[in-house]
């Protein structure tokens, strides 16, 4: 049997001591192989549901398997999804600067209102909120209703693990990085993003989530990606 056991994974290439918690105004992370959770609340084995996914941010703010849950993937480390699973988180409301980083793979990319990374799922104003893979080749966004911002990005092919980020600066420029590539143009948006669910109608596995309430930095963002990719 393969085992998932929720021990730290050791970063191999780069900064060996550099982790998430360096960065500066962490909200949570989400770790590869660490702290994910059966319905039994035990550590999990191979292919089953996952029912929590624990912060390792300090901050308890755990996500929480949906109706629909994730299976962890033992071979990799990370939660599958097959296109109807959800997280869900306790509401945070980003009314300045953040970062959303994902390390994932897709196993199927489709156009429309699914491979979601974040969004809002709430009742009130549910879906005014996200951000999403729309196609192989371009980024959504939606913060506070209104006009979606899309960015034209670099191809996404099915089967290969990508580092994805989505962040607002201080003059409310939004972004999107696929690595530390920028992809497309600035597009500005001062409204709130209220987050509670990550990785809905996502078909595919995801190792790592990260998030900040704060832009990353030149050289932060180039140790996150290089932390992301050598997991």
């Amino acid at each position: 049997m393969k085992l998932g056991l929720s021990n730290s994974v050791k970063q191999r290439g780069g900064a060996a001591d550099w982790l998430p918690t360096n960065l500066s105004g962490l909200q949570f992370w989400y770790r590869k192989n660490t702290g994910i959770l059966n319905d039994s609340n035990d550590p999990i084995t191979d292919t089953d549901t996952v029912d929590d996914w624990q912060d390792q941010s300090g901050n308890n703010k755990h996500a929480v398997g949906a109706a629909t849950k994730f299976t962890f993937d033992a071979a990799s480390g990370g939660v599958e999804g097959a296109g109807n699973n959800k997280l869900d988180i306790t509401q945070l409301d980003f009314a300045g600067q953040f970062s959303f980083w994902v390390r994932l793979k897709f196993d199927t990319i489709s156009s429309g209102a699914n491979d979601i990374m974040f969004n809002d799922a709430g009742t009130l104003d549910s879906g005014d909120d996200f951000f999403r893979l729309q196609t192989t080749t371009q980024l959504k966004a939606k913060i506070g209703g209104g006009t979606a911002m899309t960015w034209t990005c670099s191809a996404i092919s099915t089967g290969t693990y990508y580092n994805i980020g989505f962040e607002r600066n201080g003059s409310w420029a939004c972004n999107t990085y696929i690595g530390t590539a920028i992809q497309d143009s600035s597009t500005s948006n001062a409204n709130a993003f209220n987050l509670d669910r990550i990785l809905g109608a996502f078909d595919g596995i995801c190792l790592e989530v990260v998030v900040t309430n704060a832009a990353l930095s030149t050289a932060d963002r180039s140790s996150l990606d290089n932390y992301l990719t050598n997991i």
